[in-house]
Parts: structure tokens; C-alpha cells; sequence
């Protein structure tokens, strides 16, 4: 039985390549095309700064656009580092086509299946709610009736006025669905390459708890061991890779995340509820709040299903199997007690404890943030 277990991000990679990510076809026209889309979100960032640096004495300004701004400049960082990675993104993708993590039976082509399925899952739902908060975004200043950009931004002309302003308008919204589109890409790919990897660990624990179950014969099982062990390492190697691509993009995810939940918290306390603007400010936290819980629940998934190899193989019967294999066993479980755990930046696991230590740090540069308002 085969699966094509790169279907999952399969989706994922047609909107890589329309964003600009994922070279395809002719080369050279595609490495202009990249150039176009960066070049112009550096523009949109630059003009955002200099609206920020020109407005630095008004505090509200100055965090309605720096939400905004880091989030962008986010996007830009992640994406390059993608870029300078991509050869381990190809690697992550070859090692999918490995022999080792085809399904073996019924059982574990299920699991698999429904791998794909929860990859296939997250892309849209995460695609589709991004969507939404675009067309909200870019609607909401129309709706308000205001003569307004969807973001904050300073041009060198006067870009309030007839064609200027639609021009203007339609630029600015070009890019910002860029930015979004291209950070859906980016997180779902690392949360749909977490669920693959999960679904080989449960493939793996599978495989474990049937060592001895259909012969005990000392060549057999060592060799059914050996195939295991095999599969665990191309694991720890798929899981290294990701980390190699990742663990800098999630810092940076990290680092902005916290900033801008506690900056939208801030616009939130200060604007009359249930307006335009609250609305859209509103989505927008919910947006940054899913993208963290993204990263840090699928990384935690990635954790406990590692973990549970080390007991997988109590479930076999190693008891009735010949000593040389119980040494084997026994090396591979002391190798499995320790899960597969991705760090963001080498410094601290994505996991849901860090979730919860991200909220908190957000909720007191809130609270610091406010007080200084509230006596200026």
C-alpha cells in the first residue's frame, strides 16, 4: 500500500508559489517575480515607518501603526529566512517519499489518512479565516465612510486626493493580502509538517507494539526491530530539519506576537465598542492569538506522541522473544525517552506552557502600557 503523504501540503504549495515562496517553472522569471513581491513589502513597511516616525509624539498614532508594522516586518523576516532555507524545505519534503514512512497495515494507513486529512484541514480553515479578516480589514475604512488607508502609511504626494487615493488604496490592500497570505503559508505549513510528523510517531508506536506478535524467531524480530529503529531516526532527522527551517521564524513569531496582542489590547480599551474599528481590531487579536496556538499546540502534539514510544514497546512481546532482542529493546527505549521537542530559537520549546507564558508577558506590557497613557 502507498500514500502520497505530501497531499497534505499539497495545497500549501500552490499558494507558496503564488506568493512568491516556492520557485516553479522557469527560473529566472520566477526569481523577478519574487523580487517584485518583496520589493514591494519593503515599500508598504517604509511607509509605515515613516508614518510612525512623523506622528513619534502621539502615542495613540504611534501604536495604531507599530501593531500593525511589526506584524508586516514579521512577515518580510520569516519569509526570508524561508527563502535561505528552502533546500532543507526540499529535503522536508523528499523525506516524505521515504519508504520507512509508508503505512505498513490497515491501522496505520488510517492514521496517515487522517494525518493528510487534519493538514488538508488546518490550511483552509486557517486560509479561509485569513480571508476574512482581509476583506474586513480593507472594507472597514469604506464602511466608516472616512477618506482613510486600510493601514497606516505617509506618501510622498498628495495621496488623499481623486485617482491618487484610489491608487493608493488599491496598492496598499495588494500587499497587505500578501503579507497575510504569505504568513498563512508560513504557519500552516510548520503546523501541517507537525501533524505528518505526529502521525509517524503514531505509525512508529504502532509498529513497536507489534514487535513479536507474529513470529518470535531472534532474526525476524531484530529485523522488525532494526526497521523500527531505522524509522525512528529518519523521525529525529524530519523533526531536526523542521526545527533547522523553523526555530527562527517562530522566534521572530514570537517576539512580535507579544508586542502586537498587547498592543491590539490597548487600541481595543481605547475605542468605542462594537464600531468598525473595534471589530477589526478585534479579529485581528484573534488572528495573532490562533497563529501562536498554532505553533506551540502542534509542537506539543509532536512532544507527547514521542513520548509514548518508551511505552509502546512494554505492548509487545518482548517477554517471549529471544534475550538479544530484549537488549536491542532495551537500547531503543532508553533512546526513546526522550521526545522529540522543536525550540524556538534554541532557547525555550514550542509547546502550550510556552502559549500560556506568551498571554501573560502580553497581558503586563498591556497593563504597563496603559498606565503610562493614563497619566500622559
Amino acid at each position: 500500500m502507498y500514500l502520497d503523504l505530501n497531499k497534505g501540503i499539497a495545497d500549501n504549495t500552490v499558494l507558496f508559489r503564488i506568493m512568491g515562496h516556492w520557485p516553479f517553472g522557469n527560473p529566472k522569471l520566477y526569481r523577478v517575480y519574487t523580487h517584485f513581491v518583496l520589493i514591494n513589502m519593503y515599500l508598504y513597511n517604509l511607509t509605515s515607518l515613516i508614518n510612525m516616525l512623523k506622528n513619534l509624539d502621539d502615542t495613540e498614532e504611534v501604536t495604531a501603526t507599530i501593531y500593525n508594522l511589526l506584524s508586516t516586518v514579521a512577515v518580510i523576516i520569516k519569509a526570508n529566512i524561508f527563502h535561505y532555507h528552502f533546500n532543507h524545505v526540499k529535503t522536508i519534503v523528499t523525506m516524505f517519499e521515504s519508504e520507512a514512512f509508508q503505512p505498513k497495515n490497515k491501522q496505520q494507513e488510517k492514521i496517515l489518512k487522517n494525518g493528510i486529512f487534519w493538514a488538508r484541514f488546518i490550511f483552509y480553515y486557517f486560509f479561509l479565516t485569513a480571508d476574512l479578516t482581509l476583506v474586513m480589514w480593507i472594507l472597514f475604512p469604506i464602511m466608516d465612510g472616512e477618506r482613510r488607508f486600510p493601514s497606516n502609511a505617509w506618501f510622498p504626494y498628495d495621496y488623499l486626493s481623486g485617482r491618487n487615493y484610489t491608487l493608493t488604496y488599491i496598492w496598499q490592500s495588494i500587499f497587505i493580502i500578501y503579507h497575510a497570505l504569505s504568513n498563512v503559508c508560513m504557519d500552516t505549513f510548520f503546523a501541517m509538517l507537525m501533524v505528518q510528523t505526529g502521525a509517524q510517531c503514531d505509525v512508529l508506536n504502532n509498529q513497536v507494539s507489534l514487535l513479536g506478535k507474529e513470529s518470535v524467531d531472534s532474526d525476524t524480530v531484530r529485523g522488525e526491530l532494526g526497521k523500527c529503529i531505522h524509522h525512528h531516526k529518519l523521525i529525529l532527522k524530519l523533526a531536526e530539519t523542521i526545527g533547522l527551517v523553523f526555530r527562527n521564524i517562530v522566534l521572530v513569531q514570537f517576539a512580535t506576537s507579544v508586542s502586537v496582542l498587547c498592543e491590539t489590547m490597548f487600541l481595543l480599551s481605547l475605542v468605542k465598542t462594537l464600531n468598525a474599528t473595534f471589530v477589526m481590531l478585534l479579529f485581528y487579536q484573534v488572528a495573532i492569538f490562533t497563529q501562536i496556538f498554532l505553533y506551540c499546540w502542534f509542537g506539543n502534539e509532536v512532544v507527547l506522541k514521542s513520548a509514548k514510544l518508551y511505552y509502546s514497546a512494554y505492548e509487545s512481546r518482548w517477554y517471549e522473544c529471544p534475550q538479544s532482542f530484549k537488549k536491542d529493546l532495551l537500547f531503543f527505549m532508553q533512546r526513546t525517552q526522550k521526545p522529540i521537542v522543536l525550540f524556538v530559537g534554541k532557547m525555550f520549546p514550542i509547546t502550550v506552557i510556552t502559549f500560556t507564558s506568551i498571554l501573560r508577558s502580553s497581558w503586563a506590557y498591556f497593563m504597563a502600557l496603559r498606565k503610562v497613557h493614563d497619566k500622559s
